[in-house]
């Protein structure tokens, strides 16, 4: 995700650049006014006046796969099965509401506030106890993860005379909740389930990062 949104923001950037020489920052406002409404990928922006817009993106992952090494107990190493990388399948869908606030007239550029709210799914096979060098030495642990941050968007939200428009946010985002719920925990199968839970824990330092940054929109405005 993170680098599909590196590559969106240079994408952004040098649309941006290509097409500054039409845009005219002085009628930034009425420009707003006369285009209220964008409509683009990934999302939609509605501004009810010059000076205020309200909107969200939308985006997630589908069956992305990703390779995690088991984290050991203190003081203790892990045997050759435990210790092997986990690959692990998520699915999950953001939902990223903001409002903006323009300071200036003159300016694309805007502050506000926003958050996101992730859903996803998560599965990946924990090593069953004493399970060492058995061809049946793993089991499906399956978990539902609920992550919710606020932040502080600020970039700016052009809009070129034809319609073509492009908001660019590097406002940061802080998490300030997150719930797991194991759907299937492996404790039936055998798995040691202080070692699934630091295991968890690892892939969510990964999936539900303390600090995510950045949105986009590309899209037409009328």
């Amino acid at each position: 995700m993170k680098t599909a949104f590196a590559k969106a923001t240079l994408l952004a950037l040098g649309a941006a650049a290509a097409l500054s020489t039409s845009c005219a920052p002085e009628r930034a406002r009425a420009i707003r006014e006369d285009k209220s409404l964008t409509l683009g990928y990934p999302g939609a922006t509605y501004r009810p006046n010059g000076k205020i817009g309200v909107g969200a993106t939308f985006g997630g992952l589908a069956n992305a796969k990703t390779k995690v090494k088991p984290e050991a107990p203190a003081g203790l190493t892990l045997d050759a099965t435990a210790a092997a990388k986990r690959e692990v399948v998520t699915n999950e869908t953001d939902i990223n509401p903001f409002v903006q606030f323009f300071p200036w007239d003159t300016s694309a550029f805007f502050v506000g506030v926003g958050g996101s709210y992730q859903m996803a799914k998560v599965k990946y096979n924990e090593a069953r106890v004493g399970s060492e060098g058995l061809a049946s030495s793993s089991t499906e642990v399956a978990y539902t993860r609920n992550a919710t941050y606020v932040g502080v968007p600020a970039g700016w939200a052009w809009i070129w005379a034809p319609g073509i428009s492009l908001t660019l946010d590097l406002g940061p985002k802080f998490l300030v909740g997150k719930n797991n719920a194991y759907t299937t925990d492996g404790s039936a199968d055998g798995v040691d389930t202080a070692q699934r839970d630091r295991n968890v824990s690892t892939i969510d330092k990964v999936g539900a990062s303390k600090v995510i940054l950045g949105n986009f929109l590309l899209g037409w405005s009328f």
